[in-house]
């Protein structure tokens, strides 16, 4: 169809005639020439560079382009010259291409994925209402599928309105109290298996004096079906700053996977009422700016502000045979365990609430370790953060060490989740490393994994991407697909966020607000890490 579409194609007046009519009409430019480049001039905006035809020169624009259009010309949605929000969209899996190359698979909707529909070009090679599609630029067909479309949008609505009769619930909670706590953690435990990263114990140990710690619940008949905890975090002495009058806060979610829990039934209605609830109650408790910590299983769905891709996490499946995961163990794994054994390491794992000793051991490793490799402030964690969510959590954690001689060379602490083990926290004594005991110790933690039916063994990602710590972590599981750890950043007030940033920085000027996601957000914060 596309390729007797080519031959069957007219161009004619019909369409010349509506370009005439917009440039006497004054509301339509024409430039004659070749496009060549957009050029990002120091004020953020956009100019137009192109060989002009007349007088066979390259020309800059002198006015600035808010909103780029481009088509993907004669190449299919396989080539690398398709425009970026094209690429995105595949990545990402919003959108596949169907066998044509040239449009979308959609079904009877038109939606590619949930509530996100498609018209026009990319409707290209679809059967719709057993009508096989091509060309949707001609009008005829814009104009029929624009209203099919219209149609199930309308029936869609009317459905979705019948289907919220339930009553909907928005609330901000404090956990100040034990009443609030317990019922905090009641829910937890009930609704979400009492995930270790949302623990009260977890929480409460990033909040400072000036802080409060919240969470956001939304409930449908009295049941909760989405939490979200944060520090709401005083910026009142950040600096001398004229324009605070009032308190002035921001939110951010506390260190490892975060962001909000679902329910299992969850509706993309339920998570917009969620999001603008938030939004609105940001907005009447002066709060600037938003930094959340997404966890890795996409609850950044409907999200309102900028997401952004932060790191790369190694998340791998155990399979139900321990030889085939050890044949796809990089080379440089098997070594390394082929030399701790010669080393006579004895691997000890310790289940549920552990001795005091025991946990001691960890924490010195632990501690060592983050001296040693210089970290910064937030993975010091005292002892006592420890002892408390562990004691008060205890079916949720294992702790796995590597022992040379009867004295403890390498620790991990471990988060036991439903199907799947997280690598929380550990280290390795540096007196040790010729005993390989880092190889060793996940190793057998993978072989107990076996053992004990999980499912996967999520490791995390390095300080960067592709530094030594991802490519050891890798190294486990390296046909495995990494999974892209997000944040979220969002601007409340951009008013008083300028004024912030402007007296913390003094570049801040020069910074265009699309490369925000580059720095250290909120950038008002960065010379108090």
């Amino acid at each position: 169809g596309n390729e007797i579409g080519k031959r069957q194609r007219c161009a004619g007046t019909h369409y010349s005639d509506v370009v005439h009519t917009l440039k006497e009409d004054k509301r339509f430019i024409h430039i004659a020439g070749r496009f060549n480049d957009l050029i990002l001039d120091d004020n953020g905006d956009y100019l137009l560079k192109y060989h002009d035809t007349l007088t066979q020169k390259q020309i800059i624009t002198h006015e600035s382009f808010n909103l780029i259009i481009n088509c993907i010309g004669s190449n299919n949605l396989e080539s690398k010259k398709i425009p970026a929000l094209l690429k995105s969209i595949i990545n990402k899996g919003y959108c596949k291409p169907n066998a044509s190359k040239i449009g979308f698979n959609v079904n009877t909707s038109l939606e590619s994925s949930k509530n996100l529909h498609i018209m026009g070009p990319l409707l290209a090679g679809n059967v719709i209402e057993n009508k096989p599609v091509w060309h949707v630029e001609h009008c005829g067909r814009i104009i029929w599928l624009s209203k099919y479309l219209a149609n199930k949008l309308f029936d869609e609505t009317v459905e979705n309105k019948q289907k919220q009769n339930s009553e909907q619930q928005f609330e901000v909670k404090c956990l100040e109290d034990n009443l609030d706590i317990e019922h905090y953690k009641l829910i937890l435990n009930n609704d979400w298996a009492n995930n270790i990263y949302y623990a009260y114990e977890h929480l409460i140990y990033f909040k400072d004096l000036s802080d409060s710690l919240k969470y956001f619940v939304f409930s449908k008949d009295g049941n909760p079906k989405i939490i979200m905890p944060v520090v709401l975090r005083s910026i009142k002495e950040e600096g001398d700053i004229e324009i605070i009058s009032n308190n002035y806060y921001d939110a951010i979610t506390p260190y490892g996977y975060s962001g909000p829990l679902y329910s299992e039934n969850v509706t993309e209605d339920d998570l917009k009422q969620f999001w603008q609830s938030i939004d609105a109650w940001y907005f009447e408790n002066n709060v600037i700016t938003e930094f959340i910590r997404f966890s890795l299983n996409q609850n950044y769905v409907g999200y309102r502000g900028l997401l952004v891709g932060t790191l790369l996490n190694v998340k791998g499946k155990i399979l139900n045979n321990f030889e085939d995961l050890w044949t796809n163990f990089l080379p440089k794994v098997r070594n390394n365990y082929r030399k701790a054994l010669t080393y006579n390491l004895e691997f000890k794992i310790f289940d549920s609430n552990f001795s005091h000793e025991r946990l001691e051991e960890f924490f010195r490793i632990y501690t060592e370790t983050m001296i040693r490799n210089d970290a910064k402030g937030i993975y010091f964690f005292s002892f006592n953060y420890f002892k408390e969510l562990i004691s008060h959590n205890p079916n949720n954690f294992v702790l796995a060490k590597a022992y040379y001689e009867n004295k403890c060379i390498s620790a991990e602490l471990i988060i036991k989740m439903n199907d799947t083990i997280y690598a929380f926290l550990g280290g390795t004594d540096a007196n040790y490393f010729k005993t390989r005991p880092n190889d060793f110790l996940r190793v057998e933690i993978i072989k107990w994994a076996v053992e004990n039916n999980i499912k996967y063994y999520t490791l995390g990602g390095g300080l960067n991407d592709n530094d030594g710590l991802y490519k050891h972590k890798k190294s486990l599981f390296p046909k495995d697909d990494d999974i892209m750890f997000y944040t979220g950043r969002k601007i409340i007030n951009q008013e008083v966020y300028d004024q912030l940033c402007a007296n913390n920085s003094e570049d801040y000027a020069k910074i265009h607000k699309e490369d925000l996601k580059k720095y250290f957000f909120p950038l008002y914060r960065f010379n108090n890490r």
